[in-house]
Protein backbone atom coordinates (compact mmCIF):
# COMPACT_ATOMS: atom_id res chain seq x y z
CA UNK A 1 0.00 0.00 0.00
CA UNK A 2 1.42 3.36 -1.03
CA UNK A 3 2.05 6.14 1.44
CA UNK A 4 -0.95 8.43 1.71
CA UNK A 5 -0.50 12.18 2.09
CA UNK A 6 -3.76 14.10 2.47
CA UNK A 7 -2.45 17.32 1.00
CA UNK A 8 -1.17 15.60 -2.13
CA UNK A 9 -4.35 13.58 -2.54
CA UNK A 10 -6.74 16.52 -2.24
CA UNK A 11 -4.64 18.81 -4.46
CA UNK A 12 -4.71 16.15 -7.16
CA UNK A 13 -8.50 16.04 -6.97
CA UNK A 14 -8.76 19.83 -7.14
CA UNK A 15 -6.52 19.77 -10.22
CA UNK A 16 -9.10 17.43 -11.77
CA UNK A 17 -11.79 20.01 -11.02
CA UNK A 18 -13.39 17.87 -8.30
CA UNK A 19 -14.75 19.66 -5.24
CA UNK A 20 -17.57 17.41 -3.97
CA UNK A 21 -16.90 15.65 -0.68
CA UNK A 22 -19.36 12.77 -0.33
CA UNK A 23 -20.78 12.61 3.17
CA UNK A 24 -21.33 9.10 4.51
CA UNK A 25 -23.76 10.15 7.24
CA UNK A 26 -25.48 6.85 7.80
CA UNK A 27 -28.95 6.56 9.28
CA UNK A 28 -28.68 3.56 11.58
CA UNK A 29 -32.48 3.19 11.64
CA UNK A 30 -32.16 1.89 8.09
CA UNK A 31 -30.31 -1.17 9.37
CA UNK A 32 -32.26 -2.82 12.21
CA UNK A 33 -31.74 -6.37 13.40
CA UNK A 34 -28.78 -8.57 14.21
CA UNK A 35 -27.39 -8.31 10.68
CA UNK A 36 -27.64 -4.51 10.63
CA UNK A 37 -23.91 -3.92 10.65
CA UNK A 38 -23.37 -6.25 7.68
CA UNK A 39 -26.11 -4.55 5.67
CA UNK A 40 -24.72 -1.15 6.64
CA UNK A 41 -21.30 -2.11 5.32
CA UNK A 42 -22.83 -3.36 2.08
CA UNK A 43 -24.62 -0.02 1.76
CA UNK A 44 -21.40 1.92 2.36
CA UNK A 45 -19.45 -0.09 -0.21
CA UNK A 46 -22.26 0.42 -2.71
CA UNK A 47 -22.15 4.19 -2.16
CA UNK A 48 -18.40 4.21 -2.70
CA UNK A 49 -18.45 1.99 -5.77
CA UNK A 50 -21.07 4.21 -7.42
CA UNK A 51 -19.30 7.52 -6.77
CA UNK A 52 -15.56 6.87 -6.43
CA UNK A 53 -14.65 8.44 -9.79
CA UNK A 54 -16.59 11.64 -9.08
CA UNK A 55 -15.65 12.85 -5.61
CA UNK A 56 -12.71 14.72 -4.14
CA UNK A 57 -13.08 12.99 -0.75
CA UNK A 58 -15.30 10.88 1.49
CA UNK A 59 -16.33 12.15 4.91
CA UNK A 60 -17.62 9.75 7.56
CA UNK A 61 -19.70 11.19 10.40
CA UNK A 62 -18.39 9.29 13.43
CA UNK A 63 -21.39 9.68 15.76
CA UNK A 64 -23.96 7.46 13.97
CA UNK A 65 -21.52 4.56 13.82
CA UNK A 66 -21.31 4.50 17.61
CA UNK A 67 -24.88 3.18 17.69
CA UNK A 68 -23.48 -0.15 16.50
CA UNK A 69 -21.42 -0.42 19.70
CA UNK A 70 -18.05 -2.12 19.36
CA UNK A 71 -18.92 -3.09 15.78
CA UNK A 72 -18.54 0.56 14.77
CA UNK A 73 -14.76 0.24 14.79
CA UNK A 74 -14.67 -2.67 12.36
CA UNK A 75 -17.29 -0.95 10.20
CA UNK A 76 -15.15 2.15 9.86
CA UNK A 77 -11.90 0.28 9.42
CA UNK A 78 -13.40 -2.00 6.78
CA UNK A 79 -14.81 1.07 5.02
CA UNK A 80 -11.43 2.79 4.82
CA UNK A 81 -9.89 -0.49 3.66
CA UNK A 82 -12.46 -0.72 0.88
CA UNK A 83 -11.77 2.82 -0.29
CA UNK A 84 -8.04 2.19 -0.23
CA UNK A 85 -8.62 -0.91 -2.34
CA UNK A 86 -10.96 0.49 -5.00
CA UNK A 87 -10.14 4.23 -4.94
CA UNK A 88 -6.74 4.72 -3.35
CA UNK A 89 -6.48 8.23 -4.79
CA UNK A 90 -9.51 9.49 -2.83
CA UNK A 91 -8.81 10.92 0.65
CA UNK A 92 -10.95 9.90 3.62
CA UNK A 93 -12.06 12.26 6.41
CA UNK A 94 -13.34 11.21 9.83
CA UNK A 95 -15.81 13.80 11.08
CA UNK A 96 -15.21 13.18 14.77
CA UNK A 97 -14.98 16.76 16.06
CA UNK A 98 -12.48 15.55 18.64
CA UNK A 99 -10.90 18.01 21.06
CA UNK A 100 -9.49 17.70 24.57
CA UNK A 101 -6.24 18.41 26.38
CA UNK A 102 -3.09 17.55 24.50
CA UNK A 103 -2.34 14.20 26.13
CA UNK A 104 -5.85 12.93 25.45
CA UNK A 105 -5.75 14.18 21.87
CA UNK A 106 -2.73 11.96 21.27
CA UNK A 107 -4.99 8.94 21.70
CA UNK A 108 -7.70 10.37 19.46
CA UNK A 109 -5.09 10.95 16.76
CA UNK A 110 -3.74 7.41 17.03
CA UNK A 111 -7.27 6.02 16.87
CA UNK A 112 -8.25 8.00 13.76
CA UNK A 113 -5.00 7.78 11.83
CA UNK A 114 -3.15 4.67 12.97
CA UNK A 115 -6.07 2.33 13.69
CA UNK A 116 -8.93 3.49 11.45
CA UNK A 117 -6.49 4.78 8.80
CA UNK A 118 -8.24 7.98 7.87
CA UNK A 119 -6.37 10.70 5.99
CA UNK A 120 -7.98 13.67 7.74
CA UNK A 121 -10.01 14.55 10.81
CA UNK A 122 -12.29 17.28 12.12
CA UNK A 123 -11.41 18.68 15.54
CA UNK A 124 -12.64 21.26 18.05
CA UNK A 125 -10.36 24.02 19.30
CA UNK A 126 -12.40 24.88 22.40
CA UNK A 127 -9.59 23.69 24.75
CA UNK A 128 -7.17 25.90 22.76
CA UNK A 129 -5.31 25.48 19.48
CA UNK A 130 -2.17 24.49 21.35
CA UNK A 131 -3.98 21.44 22.70
CA UNK A 132 -4.43 20.25 19.11
CA UNK A 133 -0.69 19.88 18.49
CA UNK A 134 -0.85 16.05 18.72
CA UNK A 135 -3.10 16.17 15.65
CA UNK A 136 -1.05 18.78 13.79
CA UNK A 137 2.07 16.65 14.37
CA UNK A 138 0.76 14.15 11.82
CA UNK A 139 2.28 16.10 8.95
CA UNK A 140 0.79 13.88 6.25
CA UNK A 141 -2.75 14.14 7.62
CA UNK A 142 -5.34 16.89 7.22
CA UNK A 143 -6.64 18.56 10.39
CA UNK A 144 -9.86 20.53 9.92
CA UNK A 145 -10.67 22.80 12.85
CA UNK A 146 -14.27 23.84 13.51
CA UNK A 147 -14.40 27.56 12.75
CA UNK A 148 -17.95 28.65 11.87
CA UNK A 149 -20.38 25.76 11.94
CA UNK A 150 -23.53 25.61 9.82
CA UNK A 151 -26.08 25.16 12.63
CA UNK A 152 -28.31 28.14 13.57
CA UNK A 153 -26.97 28.22 17.15
CA UNK A 154 -23.36 28.65 16.05
CA UNK A 155 -23.32 32.40 16.61
CA UNK A 156 -23.87 32.07 20.36
CA UNK A 157 -20.12 31.85 20.91
CA UNK A 158 -18.51 31.81 17.46
CA UNK A 159 -19.73 35.32 16.60
CA UNK A 160 -18.67 36.88 19.91
CA UNK A 161 -16.30 39.80 19.30
CA UNK A 162 -13.26 40.88 21.28
CA UNK A 163 -12.53 44.47 22.29
CA UNK A 164 -11.34 45.19 18.75
CA UNK A 165 -14.53 43.92 17.17
CA UNK A 166 -12.95 40.72 15.83
CA UNK A 167 -15.32 37.72 16.04
CA UNK A 168 -14.09 34.51 17.60
CA UNK A 169 -14.27 32.54 14.34
CA UNK A 170 -11.99 35.06 12.62
CA UNK A 171 -9.56 35.16 15.54
CA UNK A 172 -9.36 31.36 15.50
CA UNK A 173 -8.67 31.31 11.76
CA UNK A 174 -5.95 33.94 12.06
CA UNK A 175 -4.20 32.16 14.94
CA UNK A 176 -4.38 28.83 13.15
CA UNK A 177 -2.85 30.20 10.00
CA UNK A 178 -0.15 32.20 11.76
CA UNK A 179 0.94 29.96 14.61
CA UNK A 180 -0.15 26.36 14.05
CA UNK A 181 0.12 25.55 10.35
CA UNK A 182 3.77 24.56 10.41
CA UNK A 183 3.20 21.44 8.31
CA UNK A 184 0.69 23.12 5.98
CA UNK A 185 -1.83 20.45 6.95
CA UNK A 186 -4.49 22.60 8.63
CA UNK A 187 -7.97 23.29 7.33
CA UNK A 188 -11.14 24.94 8.58
CA UNK A 189 -14.77 23.87 8.76
CA UNK A 190 -16.96 26.79 7.64
CA UNK A 191 -20.69 26.43 7.04
CA UNK A 192 -22.33 27.28 3.73
CA UNK A 193 -25.20 28.83 5.68
CA UNK A 194 -22.95 31.85 6.34
CA UNK A 195 -21.30 32.83 3.02
CA UNK A 196 -20.34 36.27 4.33
CA UNK A 197 -18.36 34.55 7.08
CA UNK A 198 -16.69 32.27 4.55
CA UNK A 199 -15.55 35.37 2.66
CA UNK A 200 -14.17 37.00 5.82
CA UNK A 201 -12.33 33.83 6.79
CA UNK A 202 -10.92 33.42 3.29
CA UNK A 203 -9.59 36.97 3.44
CA UNK A 204 -7.96 36.09 6.76
CA UNK A 205 -6.38 32.81 5.61
CA UNK A 206 -6.03 32.88 1.81
CA UNK A 207 -4.45 29.45 1.41
CA UNK A 208 -6.01 27.23 4.08
CA UNK A 209 -8.42 24.57 2.75
CA UNK A 210 -12.10 24.75 3.66
CA UNK A 211 -14.42 21.86 4.39
CA UNK A 212 -17.90 23.29 3.80
CA UNK A 213 -21.05 21.59 5.11
CA UNK A 214 -24.54 23.05 4.93
CA UNK A 215 -25.30 23.13 1.19
CA UNK A 216 -28.78 21.81 0.41
CA UNK A 217 -31.15 20.79 3.22
CA UNK A 218 -29.56 23.18 5.72
CA UNK A 219 -30.15 26.09 3.37
CA UNK A 220 -26.66 26.93 2.16
CA UNK A 221 -26.52 28.42 -1.35
CA UNK A 222 -23.94 26.77 -3.59
CA UNK A 223 -23.17 29.77 -5.79
CA UNK A 224 -22.59 32.30 -3.01
CA UNK A 225 -20.60 29.71 -1.07
CA UNK A 226 -18.20 29.05 -3.94
CA UNK A 227 -17.73 32.73 -4.70
CA UNK A 228 -16.90 33.30 -1.03
CA UNK A 229 -14.56 30.32 -0.67
CA UNK A 230 -12.85 31.11 -3.98
CA UNK A 231 -10.43 28.15 -4.00
CA UNK A 232 -9.12 25.17 -2.06
CA UNK A 233 -12.55 24.02 -0.88
CA UNK A 234 -14.62 20.87 -0.48
CA UNK A 235 -18.41 21.02 -0.63
CA UNK A 236 -19.86 18.29 1.58
CA UNK A 237 -22.93 16.58 0.14
CA UNK A 238 -24.57 13.74 2.05
CA UNK A 239 -25.23 10.66 -0.07
CA UNK A 240 -26.06 8.06 2.58
CA UNK A 241 -29.82 8.30 2.06
CA UNK A 242 -29.82 9.26 -1.61
CA UNK A 243 -31.84 7.00 -3.92
CA UNK A 244 -29.27 7.69 -6.65
CA UNK A 245 -25.97 8.78 -5.06
CA UNK A 246 -24.18 8.98 -8.37
CA UNK A 247 -26.78 11.34 -9.84
CA UNK A 248 -26.64 13.43 -6.66
CA UNK A 249 -22.88 13.88 -6.98
CA UNK A 250 -22.99 14.48 -10.74
CA UNK A 251 -25.59 17.21 -10.31
CA UNK A 252 -23.60 19.14 -7.70
CA UNK A 253 -20.31 18.56 -9.53
CA UNK A 254 -21.74 20.01 -12.73
CA UNK A 255 -23.09 23.03 -10.88
CA UNK A 256 -19.71 23.68 -9.28
CA UNK A 257 -17.87 23.38 -12.60
CA UNK A 258 -20.32 25.80 -14.20
CA UNK A 259 -19.88 28.33 -11.39
CA UNK A 260 -16.08 28.11 -11.59
CA UNK A 261 -15.95 28.64 -15.36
Amino acid sequence: MRHRHFGELIRAKWNEGKHVCAGVDINVDMFPGDDGKERCFEHITSLIDKTRDLVCAYKFNFAPFLTFGHHCFSLLRNSTAHITCVADDVPMILDGKFGDIGKTNTHYARFAFDYLRFDALTVSAYPGLGALEPFFAYADKGIFVLCKTSNPESGEFQDECDQNGVPLYQKLAAHLGTHHNTHRNCGLVVGATYPDVIEHVRDTVPDIPFLIPGVGPQGGDLTSTIYAADRRFMINISIAESHDPRATIVDVDQQIRSILE
